[in-house]
């Protein structure tokens, strides 16, 4: 009977100091509701503030293997002594996460500023047309060092403009969008595509070209589909889909311009070898 005795009184024991501490954290049960209202909320306003991102992709064939337009020059050149070894895919997926090549598709796209507007509590991208576009000094955007961040909003009697550059904030008050506007880096000039209403917001943001350039480094993927194929896929994820699709769009096709012009430049130096052994010979 001992035993049974003991376990009771640890049964009991233990009892006591549950209730013990459930009396001693339900005298602040307010503090509970309150930090599980204040989550919700957050909670709401995240999701409220957040736009939807959306998978893009695309497959290629990569360049540089047997079969392909370069085999027949880059063999013939192989075979001569003049180069060893051939292009990998791997080599290939370097080449379409180059810098060089990011910047091509920036500069052809025009896309190093950005453009949203505020819908609710919501900002959404617009792309490619702007309801305000903006023009900066010639030269800037190719040598500026910091970034543009400008926010308008449409008044009752003209636009309060809040500028954010090389960590300084600037704030303006104008009646017009129409003349040239003096900022700290220089004169800049806006175009209003459709007329605003009163309250209407909007964001320009202009990243310097090598932020950018990395940042879309970081955003899109390229991998091959497996180990024995020369097909790679190219994906992004962005909350504006039409741009997505033009970034990988263009990316392929400045890709393939690239091949093109390795192709013709192999078969110069091919030709012209070729002409150079013939006259040695002669």
């Amino acid at each position: 009977m001992q035993p049974q005795q003991i376990q009771t009184l640890d049964n009991n024991n233990d009892t006591l100091v549950l209730r013990d501490v459930l009396r001693k954290y339900l005298r602040y049960w307010y503090w509970f509701v309150i930090s599980i209202v204040v989550c919700m909320a957050v909670a709401f306003i995240y999701l409220k503030t957040q736009s939807p991102k959306y998978n893009v992709s695309s497959k290629i064939m990569i360049r540089g293997e047997e079969g392909d337009g370069g085999g027949a020059e880059s063999g013939m050149l192989q075979s001569l002594g003049i180069i060893t070894g051939s292009k990998h895919v791997n080599d290939e997926l370097h080449i379409i996460g180059s810098k060089t090549l990011m910047q091509q598709v920036i500069r052809t796209l025009d896309i190093q500023t950005s453009y949203f507007k505020y819908v609710g509590w919501t900002k959404v991208e617009e792309y490619p047309l702007h309801t305000i576009d903006i023009r900066y000094p010639e030269q800037f955007c190719d040598t500026m060092k910091s970034g543009v961040n400008l926010r308008i909003e449409k008044t009752s009697d003209g636009y309060h403009l809040q500028l954010k550059y090389a960590g300084e904030k600037y704030k303006y008050d104008v009646k017009t969008l129409e003349q040239p506007l003096k900022m700290p880096f220089g004169n800049i000039s806006l175009l209003v595509n459709k007329p605003l209403n009163k309250g209407d917001e909007f964001q320009i943001l202009t990243p310097s070209l090598p932020s950018l350039v990395e940042s879309m480094q970081s955003g899109i993927t390229a991998q091959q589909v497996n180990d024995e194929s020369n097909v790679v896929t190219i994906s992004t994820t962005s909350p504006t889909p039409r741009k997505a699709i033009d970034i990988l769009d263009k990316l392929v096709e400045l890709y393939n311009a690239d091949a093109v012009i390795d192709k013709n430049l192999l078969a110069t130096a091919t030709g012209r070898f070729i002409d150079d052994r013939l006259r040695l010979i002669t």
